[in-house]
């Protein structure tokens, strides 16, 4: 007869076998520890003991175990124990889960790129290992990229996806460092946005700036347009010192001045397609303007002091309001790039959440000038942005909640129109109220945002 108290591992039927007291009340089974239990089986054994009856009694492994019973699964392995108590019971299961490390980004991306090494496609590996597509094309995308799986390995905290963003950057240390600081901090899909926009700013004015020399036109890269007193003017606002009606100059007439020269502007557009594309553009000046003799065409009297007349703290305060200004409309851009893309998200559940119907009233009992008008001239295009096209036909076909979203994505839109760089200058209720809106629906406001909605403070003045 053989010792039935000695540890062993035996096949068993997992329909055949008692689940034991667990401290796990749910087993929550999702459907992609399903697939690998019907794909690969039980690889751990389960441990279980005998009843007086003979009977198997799971004592730990109940996820697996009954995930095999719902995948059709004949037999698991066990590792059958002698019977223990209660409390061995409990502190043992405690143990079993409390110390388990799930596997790193940078380990799981060596993995994934060890099969992809031996010979299997990215869509076996998805299928063998029960992994999403997506995520093995971004795994192999780090994995290629010797910065972002270095990144991956050293920094425990990276997702995946902040990984794969990471490989966009490769040879760019800085824009590195600062997407590993805002991984660990927060915020780091507001930072890969702006990096992305400042790289196709980047590249836009490059091709400007090679057409330019191309013709021999010297380019000013440093220039501050509404400076009283700066020596570069645009064209648009010089004219020649005559009487009669003064006509601004042209980029023909000033070719020939000593002062000729272009500066490279960069902004945001949107293409046929209603995706937002850079742009860059020569605003032609004079670097001289007051020198080779031309007049300003408005003609208006300077009220504030010449940069060397300023006091130390004014020069300063005037540097840190416009690194404020320029810094500022960066960040604005991106994060309403990152907001856009979150509410198109956010707009695709079944229901409305909570607080909607408050945000909604606003909107439909404001006036505009307060709050978000629902017929403004931007909202059906930003409500196509936001892929909630609140047509006839989708609202008699959709249920009483999903027509309650599109209502709300409409009154989104109207709050969105009306918000732009000048948003984060001075706070408005309107924007506030939709930022504060959004926040507590779980968006992560950029600090830029913050400021809009009033929940921050801007840069303290000069002293």
């Amino acid at each position: 007869m053989s010792d039935t108290t000695a540890p062993r591992v035996e096949q068993i039927d997992p329909t055949q076998a008692i689940i034991g007291s667990n401290l796990r009340l749910d087993p929550r089974l999702d459907k992609d520890f399903l697939a690998s239990i019907r794909q690969h089986g039980v690889l751990s054994p389960v441990v279980a003991t005998l009843d007086e009856e003979g009977r198997h009694v799971i004592q730990w492994g109940q996820r697996r175990t009954i995930a095999a019973v719902q995948t059709g699964r004949a037999t698991i392995p066990a590792y059958i124990v002698a019977d223990m108590g209660d409390a061995d019971r409990i502190i043992r299961q405690l143990i079993e889960n409390d110390h388990r490390v799930a596997i790193t980004t940078g380990e799981r991306v060596a993995a994934l790129a060890t099969l992809s090494g031996l010979g299997l496609t990215a869509a076996q590996i998805a299928k063998q290992t029960v992994t999403k597509r997506a995520d093995v094309d971004a795994a192999l995308t780090v994995a290629g990229s010797q910065i972002a799986a270095k990144a991956a390995e050293r920094f425990d905290f990276l997702t995946l996806d902040q990984a794969a963003t990471i490989a966009e950057f490769e040879g760019d240390v800085e824009a590195v460092k600062a997407l590993t600081v805002a991984a660990k901090q927060g915020q780091f899909g507001h930072v890969a946005q702006e990096l992305r926009n400042e790289r196709e700013q980047a590249a836009r004015k490059a091709e400007a700036a090679e057409a330019l020399t191309s013709e021999g036109i010297p380019i000013l890269e440093q220039w501050d347009p509404y400076g009283a007193h700066t020596k570069a003017q645009a064209l648009r606002r010089l004219c020649e010192p005559t009487g009669g009606k003064r006509n601004a100059l042209t980029v023909e007439q000033h070719k020939d001045c000593p002062g000729h020269a272009a500066h490279i502007r960069t902004s945001w557009t949107r293409d046929e397609h209603d995706q937002r594309v850079a742009t860059a553009e020569a605003v032609y000046v004079c670097t001289e303007w007051r020198k080779h003799g031309h007049t300003d065409v408005h003609d208006r009297p300077n009220t504030k002091p010449a940069r060397d007349q300023m006091t130390d703290a004014q020069r300063e305060q005037a540097k840190a309001e416009r690194r404020d200004v320029i810094d500022s409309n960066k960040a604005w851009d991106a994060a309403e790039q990152v907001r856009r893309e979150w509410i198109k998200d956010f707009l695709t559940r079944k229901t409305a959440p909570k607080g909607s119907a408050h945000l909604i009233a606003q909107g439909i009992a404001t006036s505009w000038s307060t709050s978000a008008q629902v017929d403004h001239a931007r909202v059906s295009e930003l409500a196509r942005v936001f892929g909630v096209e609140a047509t006839a036909d989708a609202i008699t076909k959709g249920t009483e909640g999903r027509a309650l979203v599109l209502a709300l994505g409409r009154v989104l839109a109207g709050y969105e129109a009306q918000t732009g760089r000048g948003s984060w200058r001075a706070m408005r209720a309107h924007t506030a109220l939709y930022l504060k809106f959004l926040a507590a629906n779980g968006y992560e406001l950029a600090d830029v945002e913050k400021r809009a909605a009033g929940v921050s403070r801007r840069p303290k003045k000069v002293a």
